[in-house]
Formats: C-alpha cells, structure tokens, sequence
C-alpha cells in the first residue's frame, strides 16, 4: 500500500516559510511560485486545479509519496533516504493521522 500525503499547498508553504526563518534567518525565503516548481522536482505532486481535501471542499493542494521523492532524491542527489513512518508501518501511521484528525474535529 501507498500512502499519499495530501495537503493544502499554502500549509507545506507556510511549514517552509517557519523551517526558513528557523534555521537560515538570514535568507531571503522563496516566494510560492518558485517554491512549488522546486518541490515537484523532487517529486512532490502540485496538480494546477483544486483537488478534494478531507472528502469535503476542493483546495490547491500538494500530494506527497514516499517512494516518488525518495527515487528522485536518489537519481538528482545520489541520496537514499531512510523510509518514513508512513512506509516502516502504515497501518499504525493512518491511525496516528486519523487519531489527530478525529481532534481536529472535536
């Protein structure tokens, strides 16, 4: 099984923008645009249309999957990345995220 990772794209924007301020405050921070051509070069899915989020409204969105950025972090950086919880154990890691969203919407 696969895990897609869906998000709204302005969220992965904004975890950037916070990453960026933390750790190189001296940098100037990407604006979205070449922000989101930069991810889905390594393999982060940025369709042009609004999606469905949560099966409810349709936002901008980013898909993430584990294997797509790790074969690209491989073939552009000669990176082999270390397998996400999503990927050691699916099923516990949906019921993590099922868990925090079933808070969310308490």
């Amino acid at each position: 099984m696969e895990l897609e990772i869906r998000m709204q794209d302005t969220r992965l924007y904004t975890l950037f923008k916070r990453f960026m301020r933390e750790n190189f405050p001296s940098s100037a921070v990407h604006n979205s645009d070449s922000f989101f051509k930069e991810v889905e070069q390594v393999g982060v899915i940025h369709p042009e249309k609004r999606q469905l989020l949560h099966n409810k409204n349709k936002y901008m969105v980013v898909d993430i999957y584990f294997k797509d950025i790790a074969a690209k972090m491989k073939e552009m950086y000669g990176i082999d990345m270390e397998l996400w919880d999503s990927e050691e154990d699916p099923d516990a890691f949906v019921r993590y995220l099922q868990n925090k969203q079933d808070k969310l919407d308490d």
